[in-house]
Order: C-alpha cells, then structure tokens, then sequence
C-alpha cells in the first residue's frame, strides 16, 4: 500500500466533498422556500420546512459521502490518528460512538472495508517535521485585529459624542462609556508587543504561565467554543499545577497555524527524546 496522501489533502478533499455540498444543499432549501414564500406561492410557515428538508436533505448527503472519503482517506493517508482527530474538529466525521456517528449509512461492504482499515489505529503515527516551522514562535498580539477594535472604540465615542450634543439622548452616554471601555483594551493589547505564547521543541510559556516542558504538558490543542452567536478558538493545555486557556482571537496567529506549531514542536521533543518514530 502506498500512502502518498497529506493529512493536509484529505483534509481539503473532505471539507470539498463533504462539508460544502452539505451547507449548500440546507442554504437551497432555505432559499427555495423562502423564495415561493415572497412571491405568494406559499404561507410563512414554509421558511421553516424549508430549512427543516435542508437540514434533513444535507444529513442524507452526508451520512453517504462521509463513508466515500473516509473508505479513500484513512486508506492512503499513513497519519491516520491525526486524520481522525482533525477530521472530526473539521466537521468531516463525527465522533466515534456518538449520535450522528451511528446514522452513517454504510453498505455491509463498506463495514467490512472499514474494518479493515481499523487495524491501521493500531500503529503510531510517524512524525513529518515542517521545516518551515523555526527553532522557536513568539505569538503576540495581531496589531492589525488590535487597530480594526480600536477604530471601532473611536466610532462609538465619536457617535456617542454627537448624540449627546445633537439630541441630548442618554444612549449617547452608553456609547461614550462603551467607546472609552474598548477604545482603553484594544489600545492597551495594540501597545503590548509582549510574546503571549512562545513554542520550541523544549516547551511552552505564556504571558500568564511560566515555562512547561513538554513531558509536563498534556491535552495541548485548539478548541472552537460557541457562545451564543459568537464563535471563539481557544488555545489549551494542561500541566501538573493546573492549566492554561487562551482565547487567540487578538493573537497573530490561526487555529490552523497554532495546530501545526503545537504538532511540529511536540514531535521535535518526542524525536529529541526518543518518543517517536520519525520519518
């Protein structure tokens, strides 16, 4: 077998053939319910089915192209831990034993391929060193992110002003305190060129932890947390004394580019010391 296939690749491959079809499908329901609504050709009430048979239609689609990439990926990509891992965070798969997990439709030649291709969990997975990557990162904070909230802090000082003037209107003394509130923390992030996280193949430190080497660190990974209709990534781990929790909204850096360091420096130190197999 020849597994000549990136865990970057599949990954790619899965969100073309599985995750897009599926938003697309759910957003031309939507659109066609909402369409025969608008033009008087049905009640109100349709907006909902037609998001509800968008919904139902996307997971029909899903349930039988996931088994197509997942029978292609696990079979070509070496990683597969690390497939499986990224996979789920990417809303290819589900997680193994989980609800949507056991609505997969899968053909009894499907399972027996699968199967098959479980025993490859058995094996490591080989580190695959970035060279791109250098000796050490320093994550700060973006100044580009920092300067689009502080102009926002000025805009709604500046209205808040205007409002007093204009209208007397106390919400424009809610959006003067507003204004000074985010204006005072995005400029004190903008004027803090202090590293908020700094990786190298010995460990980690943060602004708020002291130095960690890897052999004490554990659960290291980037988490996407809902908060109503906000999304964060946040950036965890943990060691012997207690753990650490980063949103990276501010940093300059992605959740992507924050994995790839995580992976890159956790494996040089696994190499380093013995703990891995490299390539």
């Amino acid at each position: 077998m020849f597994e000549t296939v990136s865990v970057d690749d599949a990954i790619q491959k899965g969100s073309r053939m599985v995750v897009y079809p599926r938003v697309v499908l759910f957003f031309i329901s939507l659109a066609l319910a909402a369409f025969f609504t608008a033009t008087d050709r049905a009640p109100g009430w349709y907006i909902i089915l037609g998001a509800g048979g968008g919904f139902v239609i996307g997971w029909l689609y899903w349930t039988i192209a996931v088994t197509r990439w997942r029978l292609w990926a696990f079979d070509n990509v070496r990683n597969v831990h690390e497939l499986q891992k990224r996979a789920v965070k990417e809303g290819i798969i589900a997680e193994d034993g989980s609800f949507w997990d056991g609505t997969i439709i899968k053909t009894s030649n499907d399972r027996q391929k699968l199967d098959t291709l479980q025993s490859k969990f058995d094996v490591p997975d080989v580190f695959l060193d970035d060279y791109e990557v250098p000796d050490e990162t320093a994550v700060r904070y973006s100044k580009s992110k920092t300067f689009l909230g502080l102009a926002v802090g000025v805009l709604l000082l500046l209205g808040g002003i205007t409002l007093i003037i204009t209208t007397k209107e106390f919400f424009g003394i809610f959006l003067v305190a507003m204004g000074l509130f985010l204006g005072f923390m995005q400029y004190r992030e903008f004027a803090n060129n202090e590293p908020q996280i700094i990786l190298n193949a010995e460990g980690i430190e943060t602004a708020s932890t002291s130095f960690c080497s890897w052999k004490d660190i554990f659960g290291e990974d980037v988490i996407t947390e809902q908060h109503g209709k906000s999304t964060t990534h946040n950036f965890i781990y943990s060691y012997p004394d207690g753990s650490e929790d980063i949103d990276i909204g501010e940093l300059a850096v992605t959740r992507h580019e924050l994995e790839n360091l995580l992976r890159v420096y956790r494996g040089r130190w696994e190499k380093k010391n013995g703990q891995h197999t490299a390539s």
